[in-house]
């Protein structure tokens, strides 16, 4: 499943089910404490995987790819959900079918300053995509 994740300041999914209203979308250097993050999924689901539940989870790493110290020592941030990219009647066989998940976070998460991290989406055990930034020093 090919995916993409991107960082925002603030995001929602459209109503057009595969689409994201986001604001200050693509950034990849913070501050610590973090301001509101938002994380946007964007996937692209085979079709012969649709109409299936497909398990997600997401990390927040080290630049390690250890489990990240959060808040001053507290463990890392784990993030599970589930999906379900329904195919539109009429979907010529074979054809990709997008859909987009959004993640919130609020303000106030305490990192290393001068640090990296990365994101890791896994989707059904495999990883599908990371997305790396860096904390201002």
């Amino acid at each position: 499943m090919e995916a993409t994740l991107l960082l925002a300041n603030s995001a929602e999914e459209h109503a057009n089910k595969g689409m994201v209203n986001a604001l200050g979308l693509g950034w990849s250097v913070t501050g610590t404490p973090t301001p509101p993050i938002s994380l946007v999924l964007m996937i692209q689901v085979p079709w012969d995987q649709t109409n299936i539940k497909h398990q997600v989870v997401i990390d927040l790493l080290d630049a390690d790819g250890h489990p990240a110290t959060v808040d001053g020592g507290g463990s890392g941030i784990r993030i599970e959900g589930t999906f379900e990219a329904g195919r539109p009647a009429g979907s010529p066989h074979g054809v990709p079918i997008d859909t987009a998940m959004i993640v919130n976070l609020g303000p106030g998460m305490t990192l290393s300053a001068g640090a990296s991290y990365q994101w890791r989406v896994q989707i059904d055990g495999e990883v599908a995509t990371t997305r790396r930034f860096q904390v201002r020093g």
